[in-house]
């Protein structure tokens, strides 16, 4: 299936390979091989941050002992070495700035004021939180929820579950995290509106993956949010995971490793995205509000990927 593209014609603008006064530094043209491979495997790690904070809020304490810790600064990494890349690499003009940034020194100016400042800077806020939230809660908690599988062997998880909320730390924590998802989905979501304008793009293989992506993210992220309603409430019976446990007598909200409660929150977004109503209706009043956001999402989801569904089959290339 192809799409109805406008012709076009490619214009490319190469700067060469340049140096500074002193030779210290090679400004590449972003249209550069290893820059764009770099930009693709970039893909990875903001894809990343979109999964991680729905998953710290459902299912997450500040912990440096944890899985999804090596995995923040696995993600990290990739981030800060983006940012030397970024400051050997020349900008091209867009929507922010008219002309072609080429010389270092206004690479650097436009890397501490504009790029730093929205993916570098709320690294380091949270690198430095988690580890002194971590230390604060668990001075403050006898018990811990979520931690490792020796821990809660011997801790009982539903009191950590209650001390966590009451507590200030994980709030701060989960607060450093929000300053990281909002600039790297912006990243993400410019980097794909990018490729769908280049013409060596598979249009059809990109819009595949895309709304592929779209499916899974916004399942994962009603999940997730649905679980930490129910979270805040302490998974008693007034909430969907607490109804669970009536319905699955195996199943314990206190005491499941974490992948059985991420696969229920993965049910659980799935079904209030289907027509599966019944399995997902709302139990408390904040689940009734969280839900007409969902509905809205639902809609919107649905006019999105059939207007793309109708445009691949309707309108084809002369």
């Amino acid at each position: 299936l192809r799409s109805k593209r406008p012709h076009k014609k490619k214009v490319t603008f190469r700067l060469g390979e340049r140096s500074d006064k002193n030779g210290l530094f090679r400004i590449r043209d972003w249209q550069d091989k290893d820059v764009q491979r770099w930009l693709q495997l970039m893909v990875l790690p903001m894809t990343y941050e979109m999964w991680a904070f729905p998953f710290r809020l459902a299912l997450g304490i500040p912990s440096t002992s944890t899985l999804i810790w090596s995995l923040d600064l696995t993600c990290d990494a990739f981030f800060w070495f983006d940012g030397v890349v970024s400051i050997t690499t020349a900008i091209p003009a867009n929507s922010e700035h008219d002309d072609i940034i080429s010389d270092f020194s206004g690479i650097v100016k436009f890397f501490l004021f504009r790029k730093f400042p929205l993916e570098l800077l709320p690294s380091f806020l949270y690198l430095v939180a988690t580890p002194i939230c971590a230390s604060l809660l668990h001075s403050s908690c006898s018990s811990g929820f979520l931690l490792s599988s020796s821990q809660a062997k011997e801790e009982n998880p539903e009191d950590l579950m209650r001390a966590c909320l009451g507590d200030w730390a994980i709030w701060v924590w989960w607060l450093s995290t929000l300053f990281r998802v909002g600039p790297r989905t912006r990243r993400l979501s410019k980097y794909f509106e990018a490729m769908e304008s280049d013409l060596n793009v598979s249009i059809g293989m990109l819009q595949l993956f895309k709304y592929s992506m779209i499916i899974f993210m916004t399942a994962h992220w009603v999940g997730c949010i649905y679980f930490f309603i129910a979270r805040l409430q302490g998974l008693d019976n007034s909430t969907w995971v607490g109804r669970l446990e009536v319905m699955l007598p195996t199943y314990n909200s206190h005491t499941a490793p974490i992948a059985t409660q991420y696969v229920l929150c993965m049910y659980r977004g799935l079904a209030a995205l289907t027509v599966a109503y019944a399995s997902s209706m709302p139990d408390n009043p904040w689940e009734i509000l969280f839900t007409f956001i969902v509905i809205m999402v639902q809609v919107w989801q649905v006019g999105v990927i059939l207007g793309a569904i109708i445009n691949y089959t309707v309108e084809r290339d002369p």
